[in-house]
């Protein structure tokens, strides 16, 4: 089973459709209840109403090839079963209709309103629901791996420090870019969380000159970390800094 979980995260497309149809099952389970109950209502409805035009149809033979058009609406379960067949189904809707509204035209009030309901109403606005239920655990899904990425910089944030303070031999607190530079270089743990971190030796450059804003030409390693972490998680302001680091 973890293996087909792992598989099917191979694959974007396919990883949003089952989170979505998961997450969709909940909304299509009360969906199913609810127009159940809209056509257990209906039905009760046709009973009284449709199931005596439909029994003196049936004794005029206008059902002849057709066995179950005149018990059609005899109850509630087989007027739900009928509703079901043709509106949910969309199965023969005028085979029973057509010929019960001919002889009572006024009871197309009622079989239309039904239809239209059901149909138009009640389930397009779930299949909305349905959609909007999937479009929410796609959102969710993205939020996770944000949440997966930030933890992943925070990792990466811990053993860059301590890479750092290792790279401090005087115990300063301070690198200088040669330091930074000579690091990447020589430093194989250095530099493959610099790659993981997707920082190259120029991106090295910019960094350091909105880092050295007294231009001493060293810069405390603690906010050479925390600000590679925050430009690396998007914080907008960081990012702006960056950028205008890079344009001077």
């Amino acid at each position: 089973l973890l293996r087909i979980v792992r598989f099917v995260r191979l694959f974007k497309e396919l990883d949003i459709m089952l989170m979505g149809f998961m997450s969709a099952m909940r909304a299509m389970f009360w969906a199913s209840c609810m127009i159940f109950a809209c056509l257990l209502f209906f039905s009760i409805i046709a009973v009284e109403v449709l199931h005596p035009i439909a029994t003196r149809l049936g004794e005029q033979g206008v059902w002849q090839d057709c066995e179950r058009c005149p018990r059609a609406f005899s109850s509630v379960m087989d007027s739900t079963l009928t509703f079901l067949q043709q509106i949910i189904a969309g199965d023969s809707w005028g085979l029973v209709s057509v010929p019960i509204i001919e002889e009572e035209p006024l009871v197309a009030v009622f079989l239309v309103g039904v239809l239209v309901i059901v149909e138009l109403g009640m389930v397009n606005l779930i299949v909305t629901v349905i959609v909007d239920v999937a479009t929410s655990a796609r959102e969710a899904d993205e939020s996770r791996k944000l949440d997966e990425r930030a933890r992943e910089y925070e990792e990466i944030k811990g053993k860059l420090l301590k890479l750092c303070e290792e790279l401090d031999s005087d115990g300063s607190g301070d690198l200088s870019i040669e330091e930074l530079l000579h690091a990447m270089d020589y430093n194989p743990r250095f530099a493959q969380i610099m790659a993981l971190m997707d920082i190259g030796k120029e991106d090295m450059h910019v960094v350091f000159r909105v880092l050295d804003e007294d231009h001493s030409g060293t810069i405390l390693y603690r906010e050479f970390v925390e600000q590679l972490h925050k430009i690396k998680s998007q914080d907008t302001h960081t990012t702006l800094i960056f950028v205008k680091g890079h344009l001077n």
